[in-house]
């Protein structure tokens, strides 16, 4: 049962990631994501599974400035997110 949510979690967040690209209207963006995705999902999945503390980094200020066509505050949300994943990523080194 555990698995089958991990791997819920996991799909809603690529599915998250991909709509995040579309919302852009940016069509080669989109479709070099789309190639990408199976290899975001991977890195989702395995950055997940090595998180044992239960470090979350949270979308809900990225969604936000897209729900309010703020492209800057949506840069500086994802800049952050990416920031915090670098962050964490080098301390399981």
């Amino acid at each position: 049962m555990a698995e089958q949510h991990w791997q819920t979690a996991i799909d809603a967040d690529t599915r998250f990631h991909v709509a995040v690209i579309r919302c852009s209207h940016n069509a080669l963006l989109t479709e070099l994501y789309q190639g990408l995705t199976e290899a975001v999902r991977a890195s989702v999945a395995a950055t997940s599974a090595q998180n044992e503390r239960g470090w979350t980094i949270e979308h809900d200020g990225l969604l936000a400035a897209i729900a309010a066509g703020d492209p800057d505050r949506a840069t500086r949300e994802a800049g952050e997110y990416l920031d915090e994943l670098i962050t964490w990523q080098s301390t399981q080194d």
